[in-house]
């Protein structure tokens, strides 16, 4: 769901689906990811900042599930999500750890990434000598409607 709000942002609010990449087979583990854009002023739609908020649910024991994380996500460099020839935009963590990517029609969510790896969004190849780092979950693109 896409929520304008005061003050140049939008909320952008969707559950992340760890088998929307592979076999499909469902289960009850899902990361629900809020993200709330910050725009620079003036032209365009520069983003500024993303404030993001993850939450784990599901199969978890009562009591035993992780804690909800909230983080700002910076792109590396000046960004107009306005612009037609951008074709992804990455964000990360101050620390790097946690990253989003956002295509045209499906957005992946990452966590636990070590510094300075590469972002995949399609399942592992099996090649030899494939960077073991890193896959995210993504939320499948029939929840973007046309």
């Amino acid at each position: 769901m896409v929520e304008s709000l005061p003050g140049n942002k939008v909320r952008l609010s969707v559950l992340a689906d760890v088998h929307s990449e592979d076999c499909g087979t469902p289960d009850c583990y899902f990361t629900r990811v809020r993200a709330v854009f910050h725009f620079a002023e003036g032209k365009g739609c520069r983003v500024r900042e993303v404030e993001v908020s993850t939450e784990d649910g599901g199969c978890f024991p009562e009591g035993s599930g992780v804690p909800p994380k909230r983080e700002a996500f910076f792109p590396k460099g000046p960004v107009d999500v306005a612009d037609p020839a951008l074709g992804q935009l990455t964000l990360r963590t101050r620390k790097a750890d946690r990253a989003l990517v956002l295509l045209p029609r499906n957005l992946f969510y990452f966590e636990d990434v070590k510094a300075g790896a590469p972002l995949h969004t399609t399942l592992p190849a099996e090649e030899a000598g494939e960077d073991a780092c890193c896959w995210g979950a993504s939320i499948a693109e029939t929840h973007f409607r046309d």
